[in-house]
């Protein structure tokens, strides 16, 4: 049994990935619609190019919503993007064709992979060669 978090000071993480990570115990936003606080068992993520190390940020702000989405704020009049899941091991999944740096494509044409969305952590990890 994995024990990462063993040596972690915290109360604890907020799940918000699928059942079939929880160890059986019902996964927050479901238990949040479950208790009649939300809506709707939904909740949206939105990503900014914030650069945190210059001081210099977006507007709108990253931000997550629990129980619905604002796409007067986060998408009008800005090109908006939704994408499938591909992968439902517990993951937000999805999939992965290209990566950049900059200008420099650091991948070939025929690249796939699966990427997994996690509002949890700051950790990315790529693919092997």
């Amino acid at each position: 049994m994995d024990h990462d978090f063993d040596n972690m000071h915290a109360d604890g993480i907020l799940g918000l990935g699928f059942n079939s990570l929880s160890d059986g115990y019902p996964v927050f936003v479901e238990s949040l619609k479950t208790q009649g606080e939300i809506s709707e068992a939904i909740f949206s993520v939105y990503m900014s190019d914030d650069d945190y190390q210059t001081g210099m940020t977006t507007d709108p702000a990253s931000n997550i919503i629990i129980g619905g989405y604002d796409l007067d704020k986060y998408a009008h009049g800005k090109n908006f993007t939704y994408v499938d899941l591909v992968d439902r091991q517990g993951y937000w999944g999805v999939e992965l064709t290209k990566i950049k740096s900059g200008s420099k494509s650091l991948t070939t044409a025929e690249f796939r992979a699966t990427a997994i969305i996690d509002t949890g952590t700051s950790l990315m990890v790529g693919p092997g060669q």
